[in-house]
């Protein structure tokens, strides 16, 4: 990659990035594939994120922000480990919710919070039994 101006100009043929939170996989090409108007905004974005990187040690999060589903992702998988790790629903509920939400809300007869846990626990085996392929697609 040839980065502009005063920056540090890096030749990376295949390389893998990262800072404490972001992981960027950049792979070189040559030729029209540099040219090509889609992916001139993508490399923009990889040059600015490398130059930062080199000056700070991190990416900007402007740059890449976090996944939107990152946190009902984690609380999904939370509940699958505990699932798998032989706990009841009420005891998942607990160790992801707090003792207070469950004594308050656990017995409500519109049963919010069970059902919650229930499509977290189900989702969770989903993903585990080859469903993360179609996360990813």
């Amino acid at each position: 990659m040839h980065l502009h101006g005063d920056k540090i100009e890096y030749i990376v043929p295949d390389a893998i990035v990262s800072d404490a939170d972001t992981l960027v996989s950049i792979r070189a090409h040559s030729g029209a594939a540099l040219s090509d108007p889609w992916a001139r905004p993508h490399r923009r974005k990889a040059e600015r994120g490398v130059n930062a990187l080199h000056a700070t040690g991190q990416f900007p999060d402007r740059l890449f922000p976090p996944e939107a589903r990152a946190s009902g992702l984690h609380f999904v998988l939370q509940a699958l480990d505990g699932s798998l790790g032989g706990a009841s629903h009420r005891e998942i509920a607990r160790a992801l919710l707090g003792q207070q939400r469950v004594h308050a809300d656990w017995t409500d007869p519109r049963s919010h919070l069970r059902d919650r846990i229930r499509r977290a626990v189900r989702r969770g085996h989903m993903l585990m039994d080859r469903g993360y392929q179609d996360f990813l697609a």
